[in-house]
Order: C-alpha cells, then structure tokens, then sequence
C-alpha cells in the first residue's frame, strides 16, 4: 500500500480545510486508506520543512509529499536535496496552484492548475445578479487541472531557460521602477492644475508612459459639492455620482450616473482574460469613489496601487479644498528616490544627491569616500531560513550603514545585497572608521538577535581628494575590486 505525507496550510484555516477534504476524497476514491497522523500543518510556507524534518525523524521516506501549495513544494524539494534526497527517483513530490516559480523550479512541480478566468467570470456574473436583487447559489464549482510535471517522474527534465527568465524578472522591475517615476512626474503635473477638467486632461496624457487603455474613475457627488468635512456620508457611495473616461486616442468624457448604475459594462464573452484593476477610494475613512484601470499587465505590486492612490486621493483633496500638495509630493518624491525595504536611497537618489556631495567637496578641498558593502550570504540564508529571514539580514546591514554615518554621508542600496556610501572625509581614514563602526552594530546585533545565523558584510572602499575624482563611477569601479579581493579572501579563510 502506498504511503502518503499531506503537508497542509494552517490548522483551522477555511483554505487548508478545503484542500485536505479534498485530499482525502481523493484517497476514498481510490481505495487507499486515510490517516489523521500522515496531516502535517506547514502552514503554506517554510513550516513544511519543519514537517518534512518531523515525519522522517520517525519514518521511512514515503512514495510521495503532497503538497497544499506549490511554495511548500519548493521547500520540501530544496530540503530533500540538501540531505541527499532526489526527486523524483526517492520520492514524489507534488504542489497545488500551479503557480510560474514552481513550473520554472528545477524539477518543475506536479500542480494543480485552478481556473482563475473561469471562476473570475462566475465571480462577476453573480455579483451582477446581487446587484439587480437576483438570488445566486452559495457555491458554484469550477474544474480544475492537472498539470504533470517533473516532480513526480512524469515528464523528462530539460534545461532551465535562465536567460529568459532573468529577462523576466528584469523586465517586471524595470516596469516597476518607471511606473513610479511616472506617477511622480504625474502627481507634480496635476498638483499645479485647479480644475476637474485640467486635471484629466493631464492623466489622459500620461496613459502611454503608463501602458493604460483606459482609465476611469467615478466621484460621488456629495464630496464635490460640499467638501470632505460638511459631507455626512461616510460608508457606501452617494445617489448622484460622476464617471469621468479618460480611453487612450480618444476625447475626455463627463457624464453623471446614479448609483447602482456605477459599475462599466463589462465583455465577459471573450476568450481572453480582462486586466481590470478596481481600487477604492478613500479620504479619511470615508468612500469618495473608485477607479477603474485596463492595462496590458495586472496592477498587482503593492508600491504601483499605493502610489496610484497617493495621487488620486491628494488630486481630489485639491478639488475639493484647493489645499497645498507639498506634503504628499516629498512623500511620493521619497518613494522615487528610497529603497522600499531598507529606506536607504536607491539608484535615483545616488544621482540626485551625490553630485552635490561632489559640488560640495570640490569647493572645500575635501576628500570623497566611496565605500561598496556586499551583504555575506544572503542566498543562504534565504535558502535556509526564507526571505523573511533574508530581508531581515538586508535591513539590518542598512541600519548598521545609518548608525555608522557621523557626516550625513548617502547611504545607498545599490542591488538585492549590494550597497553603496559616498561622503565627504576629512582624510583617508574616514572610510575605514566608518566601516568599523558598521561592523561593531553588526556584531552587537548577532549578539543579542534570536535568528538562527549573522549577519555579516564584506566591504571595499577608496578615498581621493575631491578635486582629482573624475568621475563617481571610477570611484565605485575602484571600490568594488578592493570588495571583490576582500570576499575572495574571506572565502580562502573559510576552506582553509
């Protein structure tokens, strides 16, 4: 008789509960026995490690892990790896969801595929019946797929395409950072605008930088004409709304609807899936309206909606009240120019403030620094302990690089582990102080932190009379081979 090792979600979740029913249907229907005891909780994450650990404490390795999700798939497979595991020749493992990082995973998981299109359609459908009073069944059950893979020995392993995925991944961020520096550029556009009109007309104009379709968004009516404050209403929408289009080639329109008649029409009929972003808008905690974004990509990164109701919202304060912007545009302008993670500067702030450190340093016949820092281990530690742990392991070489500045030197995080400091020295043994005193944090950190590893980093650095620095990317040039002899040192003391 086969042995099996369900490894669930979280125990008394809605979700995991679905998943091991189903599970165990499917066990009855194949005449294989279920057991309570072969149900470990690894609750959608790095916990099925700990599961995996557990169960082979105890027992022999069985014929198959199967997995609630594909992520606890990936951790199962890299865990059995590590101690000498192969899959699939020793065991089965196999994933639910289907997701792009589990079919890109070497060896690619057995999934399970469900039909988003499908139940997003019904989803919708049945929400239109709510909303002319029809009545709609509680549940409705939309196939899923099966979706054979490498994990379970079904299809041959083939060759990763690095290369493409690497694109990917570039392309995605590369969409990400210009979408904030274009809703930057956008909100100082429309700060200077008075009027509902002049304000959409400058949003249409901006459709192109941001790949938009078509963007609309309805106002209720009551925020327009009586302002924030002097409007009653807190919860829901007003009778009396505005829809404004703003449709990529074609004219601005104005037109007034009424509530419930809010909603667009919306092709359902189509095979291919509709990339409709709704968001909500609110001004303190009351609803004002919504907007409604059809793009060639899912507006799905948290920074991309957040900075798109930033602007939004402000924009409609400023019809309203026809108050000052300055406060939200430094937040914005923050975001263009910070780490999101580490809120040290990113690349756009390196530019923006290091050539007035150099400007500075020239005219007082100082010194420059330029310190590379690369942060110890990071995919280790990731691959250990997870991204949680990993994104903590970054953050604190960013607080150590805060605590060690004295001069306001620009702290920098240049690339995932990477990070850069540009200040001006009184003499060359600045940069060595400053590294020092990084390393001594980060030595009180591990000391007193309760995570199972440290956090180290490995640094280069040069110090040049500002007058004879030609260039900023000669300096990190220099600094990152002096880092780079640094690491390979590191790493001949640790085989030896």
């Amino acid at each position: 008789m086969p042995e099996y090792l369900f490894i669930s979600g979280f125990k008394g979740n809605k979700e995991s509960e679905d998943r091991e029913e189903a599970y165990r249907s499917a066990l009855e229907e194949e005449g294989i026995p279920f057991r309570q005891e072969n149900i470990g909780y690894g609750q959608f994450y790095l916990k099925s490690i700990d599961v995996v650990r557990e169960y082979l404490s105890s027992h022999d390795m069985p014929d198959a892990f199967v997995c609630a999700n594909d992520t606890m798939a990936m951790f199962v497979i890299k865990y059995l790896n590590d101690h000498g595991y192969r899959v699939p020749e020793d065991v089965i493992v196999t994933g639910f969801d289907h997701t792009k990082e589990a079919s890109e995973y070497q060896p690619s998981i057995s999934s399970v595929e469900r039909s988003l299109f499908e139940s997003g359609t019904q989803a919708v459908r049945f929400l239109e019946q709510l909303w002319e009073g029809k009545e709609v069944p509680l549940n409705s059950l939309v196939p899923a797929h099966l979706v054979l893979n490498q994990s379970c020995g079904c299809t041959k392993h083939t060759k990763l395409d690095l290369n493409r995925i690497n694109q990917e991944k570039l392309r995605d961020i590369t969409r990400r950072d210009m979408f904030i520096h274009h809703i930057t550029e956008l909100w100082r556009d429309v700060s200077e605008k008075k009027s509902v009109e002049n304000m959409l007309e400058v949003i249409c104009s901006y459709l192109d930088f941001f790949d938009w379709d078509a963007f609309n968004f309805c106002i209720c009516d009551d925020i327009i004409t009586q302002g924030i404050k002097r409007s009653k209403r807190v919860h829901g929408y007003s009778q009396n709304m505005t829809l404004v289009k703003c449709r990529k080639g074609k004219p601005l329109e104005m037109e007034p609807v009424f509530y419930p008649d809010i909603l667009p029409p919306l092709d359902l009929q189509g095979k291919e899936g509709l990339r409709l972003s709704f968001v909500p808008l609110y001004l303190n905690q009351r609803t004002v309206g919504y907007l409604w974004i059809s793009a060639k990509y899912c507006m799905q990164e948290a920074s991309m909606v957040y900075a798109l109701l930033t602007v939004m919202n402000s924009a409609i304060i400023d019809l309203c009240l026809l108050k000052e912007k300055d406060t939200l545009v430094d937040k914005l302008d923050s975001m263009y120019v910070r780490d999101e993670l580490t809120k040290l500067y990113n690349r756009f702030g390196m530019r923006r403030f290091v050539e007035k450190i150099m400007k500075v340093a020239k005219r007082d016949n100082k010194f420059i620094m330029c310190i590379e820092l690369d942060l110890d281990g990071l995919k280790k530690i990731n691959d250990t302990y997870g991204h949680d742990a990993g994104d903590n392991a970054i953050v604190q070489v960013a607080n150590a690089m805060r605590q060690a500045s004295e001069r306001r030197e620009v702290c920098i995080r240049s690339g995932g582990d990477e990070y850069l400091v540009f200040g001006i020295a009184e003499r060359e043994g600045d940069a060595g102080d400053f590294i020092q005193r990084v390393e001594e944090y980060l030595e009180e950190y591990n000391e007193r932190n309760s995570w199972p590893y440290e956090v180290s980093c490995s640094c280069g650095y040069c110090v040049h009379p500002a007058a004879e620095v030609q260039s900023l990317e000669e300096m990190v040039t220099e600094a990152d081979k002096l880092l780079y002899q640094v690491k390979a040192r590191k790493k001949t003391i640790r085989i030896s």
